[in-house]
């Protein structure tokens, strides 16, 4: 009784030992104490049951039909005395991780002459069945090592009885999820970023929303790309696809940072390496043509390619960033020269940072990585005038205010005193002038000659004092 390969249907297979039998009838059950309701009548020494699945047991016995074809030989209690069954094979354990396929079966019971062995075979990836090994007719169990992961297999298990004449196929079982999960995983560096010069944010993105590992490693190398080392381990988060890691032990302003990241998947094996990618260091210079020169070396780890750069620029009288220049191309090295002769009145020190952009990659998004922030000067200079009337109608003469170029609002005093040596006015905001009244009445004074007294300082440091007088008058 054996299971068709080819059909995955029972079929039966007989001799007659007399000229007068010419058939036979089949009986079938569920289980081996019957009841035996006759299933069919056969004239010849095959048969395929279409009626009963390979997927479950069954049972037959046969009885034969003599040539006269009424006698009391037909009849059930001429039934083989034993019932024969089909064999069912399944996969009772598998260990990707290890390599191991655990297969059992259901014993062949009654084989004539008795079950010798059993013989399991397989085939690979829908090749043809090979032979892979053999068990005593005793045992039902055989685990298969060291069979190849992520491929596809198929087993079958041949009872054989003791003197090899009579054989019977089970069901075949196929195993189709033997995948390593390595085969699955995979890591990418969606960007590298510095935040607010004070860490360096690493935004990883995974397949752990369908392809589960345990844990995720960060490696960072200082300045290239060949002496990495381990700095964080992140648990899987289940369903998770993005991770993020915060690198507080960075220098930005000074060196560029590399990084990789890969799995450790659930067979304890770190795989999945992913893309390298690094910071952007930004640097910059103020020129004695009033421009900010600024350079950075490119970004260059995106999968969809880095589109365009875009500079953004705060001065010291806002509190917020502006988009100066969009659509900046990508090369090795990148320059942008910013011309800020028209911001004289905007303060010295300008911060810059960089934002690359992502074209749209295979993953179907676009991300960004950004630069740290540099701040750059320009040398402050500054033009007093000796006179100014609050009632002139010239706008620019009703206000006595210094003409400063790149003043920067760091150490800026700007005071007036009476020739007595009382504050008339006093300022740190270097858009401020005095308009010719007393500051904390508000009351006009007298005209005649003031003392004034401006202080700032270089952008080395150096603190820079002018003192002198004006005329006011109406």
């Amino acid at each position: 009784m054996s299971v068709n390969p080819a059909t995955q249907q029972i079929e039966l297979g007989w001799s007659q030992n007399s000229p007068d039998a010419i058939g036979c009838i089949i009986y079938h059950a569920t289980s081996a104490g019957g009841p035996w309701p006759a299933l069919d009548t056969v004239i010849g020494t095959h048969w395929t049951d279409t009626h009963h699945q390979s997927n479950s047991v069954n049972y037959y016995r046969i009885a034969a039909i003599d040539s006269c074809f009424g006698s009391a030989r037909t009849i059930a209690g001429n039934m083989t005395t034993y019932a024969q069954n089909n064999m069912i094979l399944s996969v009772a354990n598998m260990d990707v991780c290890l390599k191991k396929i655990k297969l059992q079966w259901n014993g062949y019971e009654h084989m004539t002459n008795n079950v010798g062995e059993y013989r399991i075979y397989y085939a690979q990836d829908n090749g043809n069945m090979q032979y892979l090994a053999s068990v005593n007719g005793n045992t039902i169990i055989y685990e298969c090592n060291g069979l190849p992961t992520n491929h596809q297999y198929k087993f079958l298990v041949q009872a054989v009885n003791t003197n090899g004449q009579i054989t019977a196929s089970s069901s075949i079982y196929a195993v189709n999820d033997y995948t390593e999960e390595a085969a699955d995983d995979f890591c990418y560096i969606r960007h590298v970023s510095v935040v607010e010069n004070q860490y360096v944010e690493v935004s990883v993105l995974t397949d752990g929303a369908n392809t589960p590992f345990t844990e995720l490693y960060i490696y960072r190398s200082e300045n290239n790309t060949q002496n990495f080392a381990k700095i964080a381990t992140i648990p899987y988060q289940n369903g998770s696809a993005n991770y993020s890691y915060n690198d507080q032990d960075v220098d930005v302003m000074n060196k560029l940072y590399y990084y990789r990241v890969s799995l450790r998947n659930e067979c304890g094996a770190e795989s999945a390496a992913s893309n390298i990618a690094h910071t952007i260091l930004l640097k910059g210079e103020g020129t004695a043509a009033q421009e900010n020169a600024l350079q950075w070396n490119n970004y260059s780890e995106f999968n969809g390619g880095t589109l365009s750069y875009s500079v953004y620029r705060k001065v010291e009288t806002s509190s917020l960033y502006t988009d100066v220049e969009a659509g900046l191309p990508a090369t090795e090295l990148n320059e942008y020269s910013d011309n800020v002769a028209e911001l004289y009145e905007m303060g010295s020190h300008f911060q810059y940072y960089v934002v690359a952009q992502e074209g749209l990659n295979e993953y179907g998004f676009a991300d960004e990585s950004v630069s740290n922030i540099i701040e750059v000067e320009q040398f402050p200079n500054t033009y007093i005038p000796n006179a100014f009337c609050p009632n002139s109608s010239l706008v620019e003469n009703q206000v006595f205010k210094p003409a400063n170029s790149f003043m920067s609002t760091a150490g800026y005093w700007f005071t007036i005193y009476s020739r007595q040596g009382e504050i008339v006015f006093i300022t740190n905001d270097i858009t401020l002038g005095w308009d010719g009244t007393e500051q904390k009445s508000g009351k006009a004074v007298p005209p005649g000659m003031y003392i004034y007294r401006l202080e700032y300082l270089r952008p080395d440091g150096e603190k820079v004092v002018k003192n002198g007088t004006v005329t006011l008058i109406y």
